[in-house]
């Protein structure tokens, strides 16, 4: 049975924008790229990250300047296995890092949804956002609603372990530094669970997906 809930669902928008969000290693790349291939427009805070902090992007120079040469690669990019790997153990590293990145990252994001809202390019206007510490820097504020991708822990160590070959210690530790998914599931508008396997995974995005659509066809109709 499909197990995706929905504690509230929103009233009738002219766009909606979804942010999309969950713990480490819950499937919320896979939900997002579902949600396109079903028609939403789609941004990625992760991906604008990349982008920010290349060689040519506004957060490169003061991230060289606060973590110094040793942050950079032999071709001149930012070692991005290194800073992960000192942000992991430093907090104050970590504050810095955030400090610079993120408000960059928010205004991109603002920029790229208020550009979307005004000027919708598909039909149904739905917007998938994906921001993996939505809740922790207050980014509900940029969506209509919150979905948040869900699974039990054991899923989310045995997928950690596949992707990334950490040893247990940091995986615990990863799980730990973020805000409980407990917490998340608790002020969300949806919640879809990754519990079971990719087919189940997708059945339960395209229902979700058909859940919102039928509101704007609903919409539609009363006009």
């Amino acid at each position: 049975a499909p197990t995706v809930s929905s504690p509230h669902d929103l009233a009738r928008p002219r766009s909606l924008v979804i942010g999309v969000t969950g713990g480490i290693a819950t499937g919320k790349s896979t939900v997002l790229r579902e949600l396109e291939r079903l028609g939403a427009v789609t941004f990625s805070a992760d991906a604008i990250a990349r982008r920010v902090s290349q060689s040519d992007g506004p957060a490169f120079a003061p991230i060289v300047e606060a973590f110094g040469e040793s942050a950079l690669l032999p071709n001149g990019e930012l070692d991005r296995a290194a800073l992960a790997d000192r942000i992991f153990t430093d907090e104050a590293a970590k504050a810095t890092l955030e400090g610079i990145i993120h408000p960059l990252v928010m205004n991109e994001l603002q920029q790229e949804i208020e550009a979307f809202r005004a000027a919708p390019p598909n039909q149904p206007p739905v917007a998938a956002v994906e921001i993996p510490l939505l809740y922790e820097v207050g980014a509900e504020t940029l969506v209509d609603g919150v979905l948040v991708v869900a699974s039990e822990p054991e899923r989310q160590v045995a997928r950690l372990k596949l992707r990334s070959h950490w040893p247990d210690a940091r995986i615990r530790a990863a799980l730990l530094a973020q805000l409980p998914l407990s917490d998340k599931i608790a002020r969300a508008d949806w919640v879809l669970r990754t519990d079971g396997d990719l087919a189940d995974t997708l059945h339960q995005t395209e229902a979700l997906w058909l859940r919102i659509t039928q509101r704007f066809q609903e919409d539609n109709s009363c006009r």
